[in-house]
């Protein structure tokens, strides 16, 4: 992999390693960022949801590396009319499932930087208006139950999904508050309470949990 030098828009050799033969340009990309990671981003090349930023972040390179291999790989499919209708089809989906107020909540409490580029909608069925894609991992967005007010804080039950397995969790507390937890550390029930120390405390009001 010396012999490349991927990720410098415009650098001479990032040219020439996309000029190589697909099983060459395959290993190199494999042995500078993983076994499986050149596939991995042809796949997400060919995910209209998939924004060059989001590409970015998950490689760990720069948003015009990105629009650098796509041009590369994919010169004459960038920008065609069926990308372009299925991108306005998709921004027409997020204004309409934006409506419902769950999914709004969600959004407002989202940081900047995944504002735009870092948050898709997709949804199954009837399920649209509570799953959301956030930097390339399936959100389930849900309201916890309050169910009582005890001396400690509310406490809150938090059901999962029987249906499907997300990545995250997203459970709003009342109007503003909320818990991100991820998928793998919640069992199918259980309460929080809403005290400082309690178990799940630190996922309240944050997505720190994405960055873990």
């Amino acid at each position: 992999m010396s012999n490349y030098s991927l990720g410098g828009y415009g650098n001479r050799k990032n040219i020439r390693w996309l000029s190589l033969p697909r099983d060459e340009r395959a290993a190199a990309f494999d042995a500078k960022y993983g076994e499986g990671r050149y596939n991995e981003l042809l796949g997400m090349f060919r995910d209209i949801r998939a924004s060059y930023a989001e590409i970015a972040r998950t490689i760990g390179v720069s948003r015009e590396s990105v629009r650098l291999w796509h041009d590369g790989i994919f010169p004459k499919k960038k920008n065609t009319g069926i990308q372009r209708q299925a991108r306005a089809t998709l921004r027409a989906r997020k204004e309409k499932v934006l409506k419902y107020p769950l999914v709004r909540s969600f959004y407002d409490a989202l940081p900047d930087i995944f504002r735009e580029d870092g948050i898709g909608f997709v949804g199954y069925g009837n399920f649209l208006q509570r799953h959301v894609r956030l930097n390339g991992k399936d959100v389930f967005l849900r309201m916890a139950i309050m169910r009582n007010t005890s001396a400690n804080g509310p406490v809150y039950t938090l059901r999962k999904s029987e249906r499907k397995e997300p990545d995250f969790y997203f459970f709003m507390l009342g109007e503003k508050d909320f818990l991100f937890l991820p998928d793998d550390i919640l069992p199918p029930q259980t309460m929080f309470t809403d005290k400082t120390g309690s178990k799940y405390y630190g996922y309240k009001n944050n997505f720190d949990a994405l960055t873990v």
